[in-house]
């Protein structure tokens, strides 16, 4: 693959790392209200 995909799978993994942090944020606090009742 050329150096096009390289460059853009960097900043794919850039994006996906910081949703990532994000989703597991929110998702951790819903489960533990819904936990909690």
């Amino acid at each position: 693959m050329g150096r096009a995909y390289q460059n853009r799978k960097v900043s794919m993994a850039k994006t996906s790392d910081a949703k990532a942090k994000v989703y597991s944020k929110y998702g951790r606090e819903i489960y533990v209200c819904a936990k909690s009742g």
